[in-house]
């Protein structure tokens, strides 16, 4: 605006002026290629810094301890500041799942076991006797009945188990549940193993 030209009117481009292209005319007010270099919080939100990497390497689970190595002069707000970071708080949850697969891979070269350990041991918690177990059954049972699950056997009526045990005292009981047949079944050839269950 020139000051003779009155309020509210544009002044004229003179004659001899080289006309602007279109795409210069009007300035850009917010171009988004530079709204990231210049506006400070948003590039903080996006990338973590080299003490905060520094935390994230020195945590081994206590927040306050990763702060102080990682050179905080005070880690207890340090460490209060970066829980209040989402990217932090993300790309610490992160380390922590990996940490955990990590261990278990590392747990689970260390601990083998095979089907036949786990099956002969659910053999001999379903053969406990009652003493064994403060009187109760309750262990017997559901170890005999995840091993005919695994072995596919089907009791198809709980009846049939009330009728076989009718009659029979609370020796026979006893034994049944910790062997899986009657004392007289013994002079026959009693089962081995589940595997002949």
């Amino acid at each position: 605006m020139t000051p003779s030209t009155p309020a509210g009117r544009e002044s004229q481009p003179s004659k001899d002026a080289t006309p602007l292209p279109p795409s210069y005319q009007k300035p850009i007010k917010n171009p988004s290629f530079m709204t990231d270099m210049t506006d400070h919080k948003s590039t903080s939100k996006k990338l973590l810094s080299q003490r905060q990497i520094k935390v994230l390497a020195f945590w081994t689970g206590d927040l306050v301890s990763a702060a102080r190595a990682a050179g905080y002069k005070e880690p207890e707000q340090a460490a209060y500041r970066l829980m209040k970071n989402p990217l932090f708080v993300k790309t610490l949850q992160q380390k922590q799942e990996s940490m955990a697969e990590e261990s278990g891979k590392i747990l689970g070269e260390r601990i083998a076991v095979s089907r036949t350990e786990v099956l002969n041991r659910l053999w001999d918690l379903a053969r406990m006797t009652p003493e064994q177990t403060n009187g109760t059954i309750y262990g017997q049972i559901k170890a005999a009945e995840t091993l005919a699950y695994v072995f596919d056997i089907k009791i198809i009526r709980p009846a049939d188990v009330d009728d076989l045990l009718r009659g029979r005292t609370t020796d026979e009981v006893n034994y049944f549940v910790a062997n899986g047949y009657f004392p007289e079944d013994a002079l026959e050839s009693p089962p081995e193993s589940p595997n002949e269950v």
